[in-house]
């Protein structure tokens, strides 16, 4: 019989053990529940807060692209020699009306100079694309042109 009441008070206390540890368990899962909920909330914020670093970062690359193109798009369409002022040995030539690039060319080339070179140089010095001037615009006369 003490015995039986042994075994019999054992599982008393198993059971009185196996319900207290089932309230901490319950315990334990309602507080990891609610960890998880804060950890989801702050996973929630951070990735809202990596979301907005990286719209910023995209932002940022895409208006150093549109000013790096279009600061190379000026610079390609800029003429290399249309605004460097004559040197001293270089002549400086005001466009009359009626003149013409060839007449220029003509009259200030060296003699043994072909024209269409003596244009040619001139075109590139000012930075021309056509050959059509306007009366008072200035022509820098190249060295390698006059004489």
């Amino acid at each position: 019989m003490v015995h039986a009441w042994v075994i019999g008070s054992a599982s008393k206390m198993t059971t009185n053990q196996s319900a207290a540890t089932q309230q901490q368990a319950r315990s334990y899962r309602k507080n990891q529940s609610t960890s998880l909920k804060k950890a989801a909330a702050n996973r929630g914020e951070n990735a809202t807060i990596s979301g907005i670093r990286v719209v910023r970062i995209v932002f940022v690359l895409v208006a150093f692209l549109i000013l790096f193109s279009g600061f190379t798009l000026v610079h390609s369409f800029a003429s290399p020699n249309a605004n460097v002022p004559a040197s001293a040995e270089e002549t400086v030539v005001l466009v009359d009306s009626g003149d013409s690039l060839w007449s220029i060319a003509s009259s200030y080339k060296k003699k043994e100079m072909d024209t269409r070179k003596a244009v040619h140089h001139i075109m590139k010095r000012n930075g021309l694309e056509e050959s059509s001037l306007t009366t008072g615009q200035k022509l820098i006369i190249p060295v390698e042109v006059h004489s």
